[in-house]
């Protein structure tokens, strides 16, 4: 299971692959190392395969099947896939969840072929920047299993970054892509708000009101996520902010050769960001020169002053949150989730409709910044996070080379301001750490700019190679043997 996406879907077609032996290869690497990373929390193998076997027969047959025919692919605990739980990293809906449909995307990668395998972990409903939870325990990162995967797609990045499959469904509301992307060192893109429908609230029969959340795809190569958004992407009516999708295709701008000079922007800190590792401003550095080798114009001088949004963005979520569980198993059986989680719920219904609507002039003067921002630049670069993995069963870090964080929200303040505002944002490797652990920068682009992103990133990925390497099976046994 070592072909990316793109190769993998090329020998399917061709014959030199069946889907059974996809999915064979799939379950097998599977079976290796998620006792070790603990990756998948539910499986489907017996459903998994038998669809494989349908699906070489018709191909041996000579019938026409979709362009995903014998992909195997893992959805995010969050995300419906019909017939399996929907567990949100809880005890409370661990088995007795279970699906009765497909959310729209999961619909189409299936419809184009795709053989759903299982449900990836992730902390409670998605909630933190590590993924470890009470009902399935903690995901380790390939590169070392004793450090997190990242949060809260983390399991679906662990998963990819080992090879167990080529593509596997995330979504990213503070971070929750380019957090565990960065973590295992793999290609992580929030498309703009809108591109791939999100039904993450139809569950609890909600519409979510803070427009945050965007489901996009964590891949070991650019092309491969620009397949799986040429898939996923486009309007569907159980989600009002989806939009139609282009003529256009992803994969197929972001192979056109292109001579285009962009105006890349550097921001170390967006002006609010305490501290960045020196290794990681090092790294990005790097990346940035490279890009001026390749013809474009790098500002790294001047602020890029945004509003820090964090603290709205963390009460706004809550307060969506707490409204989405309201009378449901989840606060019913509130003693089984973690305290953390539901201790700010009392605070949440005093909350006064006032601080809402500073929460929507805070927006407000984000979206003139960025639109200042983006006259004078097409991409601005920041660093994807200010330091590399630490522990699997976290905390979170509150210092960062020895220096106390004031906010250590902070940790994540690179991430958060481009949920509120619905930017295109990708997050690619940069090198290793001191301590052999990924590092990667974040590029963001004006709203439906993400083929600009998504070209850029592979010109970057043809001249750097940053994803040419990712752990074997050995290495990551051997690095468990040592813990």
């Amino acid at each position: 299971m070592d072909l990316s996406l793109v190769d993998l879907t090329r020998s399917i077609q061709s014959g030199r692959v069946t889907p059974t032996q996809s999915v064979d290869a799939c379950f097998e690497r599977i079976h290796l190392l998620n006792p070790t990373l603990n990756a998948l929390v539910h499986l489907c193998e017996r459903e998994a395969k038998k669809q494989a076997a349908f699906q070489t027969t018709a191909l041996q047959r000579g019938e026409k099947l979709g362009p995903f025919a014998g992909v195997p692919f893992a959805v995010k605990d969050l995300e419906d896939a019909k017939g399996l739980p929907t567990s949100y990293g809880t005890t409370v809906y661990q088995t007795t969840n279970i699906a009765t449909e497909d959310s729209p995307q999961v619909e189409r990668l299936k419809l184009a072929g795709g053989i759903v395998v299982g449900k990836t972990n992730t902390p409670i409903f998605g909630s933190t920047m590590f993924c470890t939870n009470r009902a399935f325990g903690s995901t380790g990162n390939p590169w070392n299993p004793a450090k997190t995967s990242g949060g809260s797609s983390g399991g679906s990045a662990a998963a990819v970054a080992a090879c167990m499959m080529p593509i596997a469904t995330a979504a990213d509301g503070g971070g929750s892509i380019r957090i565990p992307a960065c973590f295992v060192g793999a290609f992580g893109m929030k498309p703009t708000f809108g591109t791939i429908p999100m039904t993450e609230g139809h569950q609890f029969r909600m519409l979510k009101f803070i427009d945050c959340v965007h489901f996009g795809p964590i891949t070991r190569t650019v092309e491969d996520a620009a397949m799986f958004l040429d898939v996923v992407a486009g309007y569907h009516p159980l989600d009002p902010n989806s939009f139609p999708k282009s003529d256009v295709k992803f994969l197929t701008s972001c192979r056109e050769e292109w001579n285009t000079s962009l105006r890349i922007r550097w921001s170390s800190d967006l002006g609010y960001v305490q501290k960045v590792e020196k290794q990681v401003l090092q790294q990005c550095h790097r990346v940035l020169s490279l890009f001026e080798t390749l013809g474009h114009t790098v500002q790294k001088t001047g602020n890029v002053v945004l509003p820090d949004m964090g603290l709205s963005w963390s009460r706004s979520m809550g307060i969506q949150e707490h409204l989405m569980l309201a009378n449901s198993q989840a606060e019913k059986k509130k003693e089984e989730l973690e305290h953390w989680f539901h201790r700010a719920w009392p605070k949440i219904k005093e909350m006064k409709v006032e601080r809402i609507g500073r929460v929507m002039r805070e927006g407000f003067e984000l979206n003139q910044a960025l639109s200042d921002l983006f006259q004078t630049c097409d991409i601005l670069a920041t660093p994807c996070l200010p330091l590399d993995a630490f522990g699997k069963d976290g905390p979170m870090p509150v210092s960062i080379e020895g220096e106390r964080l004031s906010n250590p929200m902070h940790v994540v303040g690179f991430m958060y301001p481009f949920n509120f505002s619905g930017h295109p944002a990708v997050v690619i490797r940069t090198g290793l750490s001191h301590d052999g652990l990924p590092l990667g920068i974040q590029l963001v682009a004006e709203r439906h700019n993400d083929r600009l992103l998504l070209q850029l990133a592979r010109q970057y990925e043809r001249c750097a190679n940053p994803f040419d390497h990712f752990p074997t099976p050995s290495e990551i046994l051997q690095e468990t043997a040592k813990l």
